[in-house]
């Protein structure tokens, strides 16, 4: 009987049919009683309770007679092979975890793409330490000794109804092209079982092993796995190196919610298996096809508004700050502010929060089609390149010249310059004033500088910003310090310098000074070395982007055309008449 189910089971499982075999015991009273008892006792433990509970688990699922097997069919989610290679192409590493039978598993991963016939497959199945450790050796030398590149073939695709001759040629001209140019990293596929785990679990070593050779491959595979293995399984990657990795865990049934708790993103999916995976995730999807969207398009978004929201929040304020640290020099090292009490108060919480909340809300770099369409642009941000310390300081680099100009300049400005009808010069507050000015017009400015997706509400919060602010210092001066300072050192002296022609002149020359630097290197940046996102921000507003290509003479275009004549004659027989580029006549 053995053996005959045994047989079923591995029909049923090559078929990708999810298997399930059925047996029992006749426990006795007393042996009821013993493991009853026992389980109970286990129950109590803190430490070491799983092991404690598996031990009877064992004790009971002994002596077992074979029932029956069954094998159910457990259909793909529409859509989730193409979600699979879009996230491929993003750049992530992708780990199936499940307790299927190894089978089962691997029709699974073929199924949804996830395993492809170019791999080389591997196979972990050990249950000793050595064993398991010559294994890992062995596979690892295998993958070194593969030659890492390959020769890629072209492929000519030909089609009288959907396509017109001339896409037909394009398409075989840049197949041709790339193959010349370009290789094929060889791809491995790694199987492991669920017992082979628990003995990589054991020592470090085998740890480091198996984790050296799962960096080597495009796809693992681990099967038979029991939810606590799961759970390992995600803390094993999270711990793995430095940087450590950002994990992420999607699962839709009770089983998953141990590694959906370990991971750093836990998400879950609203199946028939219940809600206790949605119920520990962060968050929750209908359908797995649904991760696409939330990864590219929202993870992306989110991760772009956060990070230079967190980036900007320390510039600004090294903008606010780097004065009064340098006048501190010129007040001989005394309490003396440079600014009004109420500035210091307004400048986070009113004059520039709206802007950067705005920001946070409404920025995309893309349109959703176009990183939708274009997954391989999520790796543009990947390894946090945008929290990276080098981002953190060009921006703080950024602040401290913006502070060095504003301060320097009005200083230069004001030293032997007067503007007064009565020839004298501006004072304290007046220099502390139009430095607080240029500081909230700056800051902003440079806000709008780093948003791409402009809008009405962008517009209002930034040019309102600003505006507010003239109100206020104008309606401040002339009647609330009066009130609140009873010296009035203020009074009066928003309008007494915003009605010198001068002060208006120094201020935009201190301005444009400032974001001068900033607007060149970007410049300079954007033509020179520009980012796969900035083609496609180029592409959706004037089409594709043919400017970043180098212009070539027409000898030089010649020569190609007849070299991309000759291959394709060689390699795929196809023979064109007339300029390639237009594909006139193309004949296999």
């Amino acid at each position: 009987e053995i053996t005959s189910a045994n047989h079923h089971v591995s029909e049923m499982a090559q078929m990708g049919l999810r298997t399930l075999v059925f047996a029992k015991r006749m426990l006795t009273e007393g042996e009821f009683d013993d493991l009853n008892e026992r389980m109970n006792a286990a129950k109590l433990f803190i430490k070491d309770r799983e092991e404690l509970l598996t031990h009877v688990f064992e004790d009971a699922e002994r002596d077992l007679v074979i029932l029956g097997a069954s094998g159910v069919e457990d259909r793909l989610q529409d859509d989730a092979p193409e979600t699979i290679q879009s996230l491929q192409k993003a750049g992530l590493k992708i780990w199936v975890l499940t307790g299927d039978k190894q089978e089962t598993a691997i029709s699974v991963c073929q199924q949804c793409e996830h395993f492809t016939i170019d791999m080389q497959m591997e196979f972990l199945v050990e249950r000793d330490s050595d064993g398991c450790l010559s294994q890992l050796l062995s596979t690892l030398d295998r993958m070194n000794e593969e030659a890492p590149n390959l020769a890629s073939s072209a492929a000519v695709q030909y089609s009288r109804t959907s396509t017109s001759e001339r896409a037909a040629v394009n398409h075989v001209h840049s197949g041709l092209r790339q193959s010349s140019t370009r290789t094929t990293k060889k791809k491995f596929g790694l199987v492991v079982d669920g017992a082979t785990l628990d003995v990589i679990f054991r020592t470090d070593q085998l740890k480091a092993k198996f984790l050296e050779a799962c960096k080597q491959c495009t796809a693992v595979l681990c099967c038979r796995m029991a939810p606590l293995q799961k759970g390992k399984i995600v803390q094993m990657v999270k711990e793995s190196q430095k940087p450590h990795p950002i994990t992420l865990a999607i699962g839709d049934g009770a089983n998953d919610v141990s590694m959906i708790q370990e991971a750093h993103v836990g998400i879950g999916i609203m199946g028939k298996e219940g809600r206790q995976a949605v119920h520990a995730s962060d968050y929750a999807i209908a359908r797995f096809c649904f991760l696409k969207r939330l990864l590219l398009v929202h993870g992306r978004l989110f991760y772009l508004r956060l990070a230079l929201m967190v980036n900007y929040f320390f510039y600004k304020n090294v903008v606010f700050i780097g004065p009064l640290f340098m006048f501190v020099f010129f007040s001989g090292y005394s309490a003396q502010p440079l600014y009004a009490q109420a500035y210091l108060v307004l400048f986070n919480t009113v004059f520039t929060s709206l802007p950067v909340l705005i920001y946070g809300i409404f920025e995309q770099d893309l349109l959703p089609s176009t990183l939708m369409a274009e997954p391989a642009l999520y790796r543009d941000i990947s390894h946090n390149r945008l929290l990276s310390w080098s981002q953190f300081l060009t921006w703080f680099c950024c602040g401290v010249w913006h502070a060095v100009i504003l301060f320097v300049g009005f200083l230069l400005f004001f030293a032997e310059s007067d503007f007064d009808t009565d020839g004298k010069t501006e004072g304290l507050w007046s220099f502390g004033t139009l430095i607080y000015t240029s500081c909230i017009v700056l800051v902003n400015l440079k806000l709008g500088l780093a948003t791409h997706f402009w809008n009405a509400f962008t517009h209002i919060s930034i040019w309102g910003s600003i505006l507010v602010y003239i109100a206020f210092i104008l309606f401040y001066s002339a009647f609330m310090t009066t009130i609140i300072t009873p010296t009035a050192d203020l009074y009066w002296i928003a309008e007494h310098i915003l009605s010198q022609p001068p002060i208006w002149f120094g201020l935009v020359l201190v301005i444009v000074t400032a974001l001068l630097p900033d607007i060149l290197i970007r410049v300079i940046r954007n033509a020179l070395w520009p980012s796969n996102t900035l083609r496609k921000q180029v592409e959706e507003k004037v089409g594709p982007a043919q400017s970043f290509a180098p212009r070539r003479s027409v000898k030089s275009q010649a020569a190609e055309s007849d070299e991309r004549q000759s291959l394709i004659r060689q390699r795929t027989g196809v023979r064109i008449y007339g300029n390639p580029t237009q594909g006139r006549e193309v004949h296999l």
